[in-house]
């Protein structure tokens, strides 16, 4: 009779023939004092990602539980499948295309997870590793603080926790919600799950290898691909969370909202903020609408900032009726800037102590 293991490696995998073998063996060498078994699923790959898993499952007889599923379910379902079925007390992390460069990290998660029982989680560092071979720093990519022990607000905004560093108590995952399906990035969603039941714990070592090549989910993504992701992974998570944390993540997804609709404008030559220029942002937010959900109040803050910048260009410019216009419809989507306070909206309120009336022909908003 098999005796359960301590720890499951969850290796969800799909089309990964160039990688597979270095991620199995980097967590088949783990030195541990207690017992590892690596659960491994492929998503129906078409290449020779299953041959590489059964090679691998008859050389370690006991120690590689193998899935193959026959038709494609996704990443999210592949992964979900594969920790619903597992049954040891702790869940290591680790994508067919990542790999582990530490031999003992996983004894000393489960120290530290088993030394803090109030602890959900335990990370730490690693690299990315790009395409030309050079490596990055994972966290200092979200600019994260370093400290022992992170909260669910820590996390709610940023995905600062690579997946493959995650050790997390089976108990804490529990049974994946829905909206696990939906995200485009799981492993934001576990992250907040898990820190919903503890505290997660750092490790200051960089003990990982997170691949940056074109078959990642989001790796190689434009930088448009990945706001609307992020975006979308947000409202997701602020949904699920019963909107309780609305202060927190709708600023951020405004945010995002502007830098993507920003990021239009240069591409787009509209840099210049003229009038054309707005208008076809306008049509892009509604065009990105219909992939990914914009919320009114963030739609009205990204035309809102967006109009004030259009103000102090018109300033510059010394085009007055450009400036009256413009500010009208800041003010047309966000009637709140005559009464916060804040550098820009300090230089708001001085133009607008300056004019009289409306330009004919203006409206106050769209």
């Amino acid at each position: 009779m098999n005796t359960p293991s301590l720890v499951d490696v969850v290796t969800p995998t799909y089309n990964q023939e160039q990688y597979l073998a270095q991620a199995l063996d980097s967590a088949l060498a783990q030195q541990t004092s207690f017992s590892v078994r690596l659960m491994v699923g492929d998503d129906c790959s078409t290449d020779g990602t299953s041959d590489i898993i059964a090679g691998y499952a008859r050389r370690y007889p006991g120690r590689i539980n193998a899935v193959y599923r026959h038709r494609n379910l996704g990443a999210a379902k592949n992964g979900s499948l594969l920790c619903a079925s597992c049954n040891a007390k702790y869940l290591a992390l680790l994508d067919g295309d990542d790999y582990w460069t530490c031999d003992y990290k996983l004894q000393r998660q489960v120290d530290f997870l088993e030394k803090h029982p109030d602890f959900a989680m335990c990370f730490h560092n690693a690299h990315n590793l790009h395409p030309d071979g050079h490596r990055t720093d994972y966290l200092a990519t979200y600019g994260l603080p370093r400290k022992n022990s992170y909260g669910l607000t820590d996390v709610l905004t940023r995905n600062p926790i690579p997946t493959c560093s995650i050790v997390c108590r089976r108990q804490a995952l529990g049974h994946l919600p829905p909206e696990y399906l939906r995200i485009p990035a799981g492993d934001r969603m576990l992250v907040v799950i898990l820190a919903q039941s503890g505290r997660l714990g750092y490790i200051d070592e960089a003990w990982g290898i997170r691949r940056v090549h074109e078959g990642g989910i989001v790796s190689l993504k434009s930088r448009e691909n990945k706001l609307l992701i992020t975006i979308e992974c947000l409202e997701i998570i602020n949904s699920y969370l019963g909107r309780r944390y609305e202060r927190v993540l709708r600023p951020a997804i405004s945010g995002h909202w502007h830098d993507l609709a920003w990021q239009h404008l240069q591409e787009s030559g509209g840099a210049d903020l003229s009038p054309d220029s707005l208008r076809a942002v306008e049509r892009a937010l509604a065009r990105w609408s219909e992939q990914t959900p914009l919320a009114e109040k963030s739609r009205r803050y990204v035309l809102g900032r967006l109009y004030i910048s259009a103000c102090l260009e018109a300033k510059r410019q010394g085009d007055r009726r450009l400036l009256r216009r413009n500010l009208f419809k800041a003010v047309g989507h966000r009637p709140s800037l005559l009464t916060r306070k804040g550098p820009w909206v300090m230089g708001l309120s001085a133009l607008a102590g300056n004019l009289r009336g409306r330009p004919n022909g203006e409206e106050g908003s769209n």
